[in-house]
């Protein structure tokens, strides 16, 4: 695609059009008329400016856990203080897709 800088309002939207439309990398690309490698490197600066965002505003507490056994259900997940909790990988998988997609609702 011949193309090779595009607008904010390109990238923004092609990374809504993954986020929060939820269609592949692929389509999103084809859609705005980009590469699929260049909307993976806006998705991939989007996420780092997120969580960066997110770090030096979030006034939450981090808690440091261990994964102790992990299967394709579930995550066993393990405190520093010994608390165990299992979580279904789903429910992982939310919480890291709302990390990168936070950003732009």
């Amino acid at each position: 695609m011949p193309q090779s800088h595009y607008s904010a309002e390109v990238r923004e939207h092609a990374i809504a059009l993954v986020c929060e439309s939820r269609l592949s990398v692929n389509q999103a690309a084809q859609k705005v008329g980009c590469s699929a490698t260049s909307l993976h490197n806006w998705l991939k600066q989007h996420q780092d400016m997120t969580i960066h965002k997110k770090s030096t505003t979030d006034k939450s507490t981090f808690i440091p856990v261990t994964i102790i056994d992990s299967t394709n259900q579930s995550v066993e997940i393990t405190t520093q203080s010994g608390l165990n909790i299992i979580v279904p990988t789903s429910t992982i998988l939310k919480i890291v897709y709302t990390t990168i997609c936070d950003g732009i609702r």
